[in-house]
Parts: structure tokens; sequence; C-alpha cells
């Protein structure tokens, strides 16, 4: 209510510092795999600044769920993907697959159905079979990237780091488990997997579609700043709302 927010915020609006993007051992890429490498993670959360994280892994939210419990502060679940799309940069010709980030609200009663968003899943192994996003499904995929090893973790990361899915096919099964509205998609722009390259002239439809269902834009830049804010003076109001749609915060 909003004598409540009232009462916890007498100052009314406050800035907070968050980090949403810490990875964990669950995630493919991640170096440090020693028996204490989330209590690491914990004692550097307890001690930071930031007021709340995002646990941030790969196709997974284990590394939330087993850090939640180690940690004094509000943590919140992330999933990245890698996707299929190919952002084609304007000036190169080529470019690294689209990078997409979803921030799930943190209330205990959805975590069974963030698993059964990311089971709900498909993706196509090397013969062209639909695999879902199964422990299963996982290490026997895992098994055609390393033919012949046989150690589970290693399979497991190693088919993580192949797997990619459709944007908008991620988007429609998390409309289907009713989870569209209990998260944030948040778009790198001019970041690693980001879209700032793709050349506005060829593919502007496909940008601004992507851009219109971001929540939130990944940049660190000052022009996008206001760009996105619909503060430039470079564009005309009726070419933002046709191009964003509304204006998006930036985090970086």
């Amino acid at each position: 209510s909003g004598e409540g927010v009232m009462t916890k915020f007498p100052k009314g609006s406050e800035w907070w510092k968050w980090d949403y993007h810490v990875h964990t051992p669950a995630s493919w890429k991640y170096d440090d795999k020693s028996e204490n490498a989330f209590q690491k993670i914990a004692d550097a959360i307890n001690a930071s600044d930031c007021a709340a994280f995002g646990i941030n892994d790969y196709l997974t939210i284990d590394g939330y769920l087993k850090i939640q419990s180690m940690v004094k502060k509000p943590v919140f679940p992330v999933v990245e993907f890698r996707m299929t799309n190919v952002l084609v940069d304007k000036n190169t010709g080529s470019g690294p697959k689209l990078n997409v980030h979803l921030f799930f609200s943190n209330e205990a009663v959805l975590v069974a159905k963030i698993q059964a968003f990311l089971m709900a899943l498909q993706f196509d192994d090397y013969h062209g079979n639909k695999r879902n996003l199964t422990s299963e499904e996982i290490i026997d995929f895992g098994k055609q990237v390393l033919p012949g090893k046989s150690d589970l973790e290693c399979l497991r990361l190693a088919a993580l780091e192949k797997i990619n899915f459709d944007f908008n096919a991620v988007l429609k099964v998390l409309r289907e488990k009713g989870l569209k509205d209990k998260c944030l998609i948040i778009l790198p722009y001019d970041e690693y997997g980001g879209i700032d390259g793709i050349n506005p002239k060829d593919d502007g439809l496909y940008k601004s579609g992507l851009i219109k269902l971001a929540d939130i834009i990944g940049s660190s830049s000052q022009k996008e700043r206001e760009y996105f804010l619909g503060q430039s003076t470079r564009y005309s109001k009726e070419e933002f709302e046709l191009w964003v749609g509304k204006p998006k915060p930036i985090i970086k």
C-alpha cells in the first residue's frame, strides 16, 4: 500500500546500487571450481556496498538457489541466454550471437515456474533433433560436444556453452508459463552480444522490434542514455515512438 511504502521510505524515492550480473560455478564459463567457490561469492556479496544482486548464470537458476541462503542481502534469479539470432555488424559483415538476460522476481512461489519454463525450452542438437533443457538432455548433448568424455560436470558445461535459442521462441514460452510480467528483459546494446551494430538501413524493423521488446538496455554511453530516454534532440518525438516505443532505463 502507499502508506506502507511511505513508512518504509519516508524520504520518498531513493537510489540504490544493484549488481545484476554475478556469475557462479553453475555457469559454463566460470574459472573457480574450488569447493569454497560459492562461499567466496557469498562473502563478496555480504561485504559489498550494493543493496541487492542478480545471480546471473547461463540457462539455469541453480547458482541462485544455492547462494540465496548464504547471503544477507536480497538476491534475484537472472538467466542469461545466447540466442541463435546472429548480429551481423553494419561495419564488418559478421558478429556475435545475441545475448539476452531475463531478470526474474525473487518470489519463492516462482522458483518452480522458472524451472518449468527452462525445461520447456527446446534447442537443436548436432543431429537436428529437438532437445529440452533437462539435466538428462543436457548431458546427452554434452556427449555429442565431447565424444568419449564421461565426467558429468564436464559434459554439462560443454553442452551449456553450445546451446542457443531463438529469441522469439523464448519469449513465447515465457508468456505461456505466465512469467512475462514477472521478469525484466535486459538487452545489451553497445556491449558484447549487443544490437548496436545491426544496420538500421537493412534491418531497421528487426532492430526496432528487439528494442521494443526490451525493458532495460545495456549500455554506459551518454549518447545512448539520452536516446533511449527520449531526450536526444536528433530525433523527433514521432521517430522515437516509432523506433523505441517508450523511454527505457540504461544499465551498465
